[in-house]
């Protein structure tokens, strides 16, 4: 009788923690996932390699936090390594996924996934890029057309590739 129940204790926890969040369908608070299907249908999961963006205004990341504030700007450009992936919020305002990391000292840095990616304050290196990313990767390739850097060959491929982006 121990080892059924030490099994199916063992078994329920694997199951529980080994859940799939998907956007637009989070039901509860402060469940805990393996990995999280993003709206735009990428896929991201513990143990996964983010890169942190550029902040949205001189006081810091809106939507990256450390200690209940904002993260400073210099942390920009490091790649960092999700620990976890939490839902927060409630059935009247909606949940949102929250991923974790190791922060830069003792505390963990708590980023708001979904606006984060969106304002380009994160960034997903294998994910689809954003409109506001592909739109500054054609401005960086005009800017290198320009510069000869590239030719129009160059360049024509690469507008050809990031317009599937910027019409969305």
């Amino acid at each position: 009788m121990r080892k059924i129940f030490t099994l199916l204790i063992i078994l329920f926890t694997t199951i529980s923690f080994s859940q799939t969040a998907k956007y637009n369908n989070l039901l509860k608070n402060n469940e805990s996932f393996k990995e999280y299907i993003s709206k735009n249908g990428d896929i991201i999961k513990v143990g996964d390699s983010l890169i942190i963006g550029k902040a949205m205004d001189p006081n810091g990341f809106r939507f990256i936090s450390q200690g209940g504030g904002r993260m400073h700007q210099t942390h920009g450009g490091k790649q960092i390594t999700i620990s976890k992936i939490k839902s927060y919020g409630n059935e009247k305002s909606g949940f949102t996924i929250w991923i974790e990391f190791k922060g830069f000292g003792w505390i963990p840095v708590n980023v708001d996934y979904e606006n984060a990616l969106d304002a380009g304050e994160i960034i997903n290196p294998k994910g689809k890029l954003t409109k506001e990313q592909a739109i500054s990767k054609l401005k960086e390739s005009k800017s290198l057309l320009d510069l000869e850097v590239i030719t129009q060959e160059e360049y024509d491929k690469i507008k050809e590739e990031l317009k599937k982006y910027i019409k969305q």
